[in-house]
């Protein structure tokens, strides 16, 4: 799988669907491989399901998991982050606000462990300053 660009300008006109939380389910495991990559923690996530279409429909205890698995991705204090919501029940209405957040947590990860990945130094030497001449 690959990084797919979250929607981060959700509003309250816009319906969220199968795609939408596909890909918030595959960008939460790239971040988790991300994880591992940069800081050598390994996420456990529970199973993640990037197969839905137009005849699925989720329910509140596949919301519970997705959130479950993004609040796993937690392992750095980071500004801008919003709590998550892991206690989804039946008949809670899910918002454009929900979807701004799961999108929003991810690309802030994303975007910082991206980043740090690209710069970790693969002959295990340290180098700092400015160079010999």
């Amino acid at each position: 799988m690959m990084w797919i660009n979250p929607k981060l300008n959700w509003t309250a006109s816009d319906y969220y669907n199968a795609a939408d939380l596909n890909r918030v389910e595959n960008n939460t495991q790239e971040v988790a491989i991300l994880i591992q990559q940069v800081i050598g923690t390994i996420i456990d996530l529970e199973p993640i399901v990037t197969n839905r279409d137009y005849t699925s429909i989720e329910f509140y205890n596949g919301l519970n998991r997705v959130e479950r698995n993004l609040e796993k991705l937690l392992v750095l204090n980071l500004d801008g982050l919003v709590p998550l919501k892991t206690n989804w029940q039946v008949g809670d209405p899910f918002s454009y606000l929900d979807a701004i957040r799961l999108e929003n947590n991810l690309s802030i990860l994303y975007n910082l462990l991206s980043k740090n990945a690209t710069a970790i130094n693969y002959a295990g030497t340290f180098n700092c300053g400015e160079d010999v001449i």
